[in-house]
């Protein structure tokens, strides 16, 4: 009877133990998920600012393959997203300058970056984030006046950081080229209307759609509207300064900002983005006459 009572004692305080234990990891794991909920909401207001620091240039739109046969007259709206890589043949160019072989169709989804080749030329590959343009200067600034040739393959972004690119390399007197089986897409255009002289490669796809601004930014749809309309007259004012036929604009002003309007092969010509040094030259002195 003793050995019993003396088990049923010993089963009791298993119980209870097993009870407290259960008890204080149930409290260790409440304290544990306070803190985290607390951590959490004193980071957020950080997360968040960081978040919307980032302007809506580079959103989280459809990353699945886009379909990008050559444009053709009456057929040159193309579906757009800069987080989505372009179908394009052989996944695009091949090696390009500073590159072993070819980028990659990958390419396009990263921040872009800046490669010297051989022979004064070099490539700018992938999106123009803000702030890229301070990158690019101080890339322009070590290449000396070595650099004659930058190689663009680019979904576009940052209209800002486009504009200062275009600027930086008309005063270093860069040509500019996209090459064959190349995209330049959204804002890419602007940097590539900065060349001295500028040629696209056959097939290859420019083109361009709306300027638009972060949805999620402070102030009114009002706001909004009005910076949008600033930023395309800047885009607008920059490739006649380049010149470009401001009527190329017009196209960029109807497409709206998830499509993609692609220049033909004659409109390329017409419209004055493909353009000898010479040609260039005479429309800057053109402009600064008007």
């Amino acid at each position: 009877m003793a050995g019993s009572a003396d088990a049923t004692g010993t089963g009791r305080r298993s119980r209870l133990q097993a009870i407290e234990d259960g008890a204080l990891r149930l409290l260790f794991s409440l304290l544990l998920i306070g803190t985290i909920v607390v951590l959490g909401a004193d980071a957020w207001p950080g997360i968040d600012a960081a978040r919307r620091a980032v302007p809506d240039v580079v959103p989280e739109w459809d990353r699945s393959p886009v379909p990008m046969p050559p444009a053709t007259p009456g057929d040159q709206v193309r579906r757009y997203s800069p987080t989505g890589v372009p179908a394009l043949p052989g996944d695009g160019p091949g090696a390009l300058p500073g590159h072993a072989g070819p980028p990659g169709a990958e390419a396009l989804q990263e921040t872009m970056t800046f490669r010297r080749g051989t022979e004064g030329r070099a490539s700018a590959v992938g999106r123009i984030d803000p702030g890229i343009a301070s990158e690019f200067s101080a890339f322009l600034d070590s290449q000396g006046d070595e650099l004659t040739t930058l190689v663009l393959h680019s979904p576009g972004g940052s209209v800002r950081d486009a504009i200062a690119m275009a600027r930086a390399l008309r005063e270093k007197g860069i040509a500019t080229e996209v090459p064959e089986n190349g995209y330049c897409a959204s804002s890419c255009p602007l940097v590539f209307a900065g060349g001295a002289a500028r040629s696209v490669g056959d097939p290859a796809w420019l083109g361009v759609h709306q300027a638009y601004t972060a949805p999620d930014q402070e102030g009114s749809m009002a706001d909004g509207i009005a910076s949008g309309q600033e930023i395309s007259a800047d885009a607008l004012a920059l490739i006649v300064e380049m010149g470009v036929d401001g009527a190329a604009w017009v196209h960029a002003m109807r497409t709206p900002k998830d499509q993609l309007y692609v220049f033909t092969r004659d409109e390329l010509a017409e419209y004055g983005w493909i353009a000898t040094e010479e040609e260039v030259a005479a429309a800057s002195v053109q402009q600064s006459v008007d």
